[in-house]
């Protein structure tokens, strides 16, 4: 009887490793396309804002995905929406090997970061859940660690591989490696949970709790206008590579690769920097730096000043990431944790398809260190208003 009980409980350990094993699978393949399915674009049109367009139809399926993704994960079987998210996953990134038009392109972005918001809302879920809330932060670090390093051998390898196969043959070896992960997720043993299906107006429960949280209320506002300016800047990064300088694919992937060790950096060091500083500190301090590293490419139009500016820039979103997702891990009660990580991120989302769309057509207009340095300027303006709201009245820090 003891035995065969033992063998019921789902093992934390074992779980938190099979979540670990299948996130590394899915970003390693994203980086894959990350640099792949830009450069699609911009051979098919030889435009930029076309570039900035396919960021777009990604961002807004990342929100459109947010008004349910949320109510999906708080009231059904996490293990069976992670399993499903990726096989629809492999199953939508497959179609660009048969079908290359600028229209599929953005279907395939619009559709697989939908099922991208869905399956990142049920980690954060799934991680509060196995992880004992003091060693949030370092199991997040180590997520993010893993993501960086991703898209260090990601995008080098893709823009490789892309390079003998073309674009394409590197979105097909995304979508194998979402299979793969889908694979090892349904390892998984996950605790058994009683979900109560939530009432029609519980469908708002998360954006009525970060309205009500006085720091996740300046957090998600502070954070909106942040993402506003910053998402179409890996495409100002690739465009001045590719356009201004006239490297080639390679080159793309290399730099991509080398800003992710500010990344990978930056994601080792949080859980350290959380536990002898406050959130707010650390949350601040990280988009002071970004804004730094973005004025910086503005005064100097070299390669080198670019990777240096797209490093540092790295650690410091990275930071704040890991710091936010812990924060609100954190402060907020299971019940309704889906619900608020898909508000959060809906809201923080919502005008960044417009924000892309004109990073790039002001790229086209006016240049690169114009808009570097515009968007340094907003980096530090928001970190300088943080000051001013509860984001650094937050001094909670996490148990060593």
């Amino acid at each position: 009887m003891t035995g065969s009980v033992a063998a019921a409980v789902p093992s934390p350990r074992r779980n938190f490793a099979l979540l670990w094993l299948a996130q590394a699978l899915s970003v390693t393949g994203s980086a894959f396309s990350f640099v792949a399915m830009p450069i699609l674009v911009l051979r098919a049109t030889g435009s930029v804002a076309h570039m900035g367009w396919l960021t777009a139809a990604g961002s807004i399926g990342t929100i459109g995905a947010g008004a349910f993704a949320g109510h999906l994960v708080d009231r059904y079987d996490h293990r069976r929406i992670l399993v499903t998210c990726d096989a629809a996953r492999a199953a939508v990134f497959a179609t660009v090997l048969v079908d290359r038009q600028v229209g599929v392109l953005y279907a395939v972005m619009l559709i697989g970061s939908a099922l991208g918001m869905v399956s990142q809302v049920c980690y954060t879920s799934v991680v509060a859940g196995v992880v004992p809330t003091g060693q949030l932060a370092a199991a997040n670090g180590k997520f993010d660690a893993t993501y960086a390093v991703a898209y260090i051998v990601g995008p080098v390898s893709g823009a490789s591989l892309s390079a003998v196969t073309g674009p394409a043959g590197a979105v097909g070896a995304n979508a194998l490696m979402f299979a793969l992960s889908c694979g090892s997720l349904t390892l998984l043993r996950l605790p058994a949970a009683t979900r109560t299906p939530p009432a029609p107006g519980d469908r708002l429960a998360g954006l009525a709790f970060l309205w009500r949280h006085p720091a996740l209320r300046a957090l998600t506002v502070i954070a909106s206008v942040i993402s506003l300016c910053t998402l179409g800047l890996t495409d100002v990064f690739i465009y001045y590579v590719r356009h201004d300088l006239g490297q080639s694919d390679t080159a793309v992937g290399y730099l991509v690769g080398a800003a992710a060790l500010g990344a990978v950096a930056s994601a080792t060091a949080a859980p350290r920097l959380r536990q002898r500083l406050s959130f707010g500190t650390c949350w601040v301090g990280a988009y002071v730096l970004c804004g730094t590293a973005a004025l910086s490419l503005a005064l100097r139009h070299t390669l080198a000043q670019a990777v240096v500016a797209a490093t540092l820039f790295s650690f410091g979103t990275t930071l704040a990431n890991t710091c936010s997702r812990t924060y609100r891990q954190t402060v907020t009660p299971p019940a309704v944790l889906g619900r608020v990580t898909s508000a959060f991120w809906t809201v923080q989302s919502a005008l960044a398809p417009v924000g892309a769309v004109a990073l790039t057509t002001s790229t086209s207009a006016y240049g690169v260190p114009a808009v570097t340095g515009t968007v340094g300027t907003i980096c530090l303006a928001a970190a300088a208003g943080s000051l001013l709201t509860p984001i650094t009245r937050s001094t909670k820090r996490t148990a060593p």
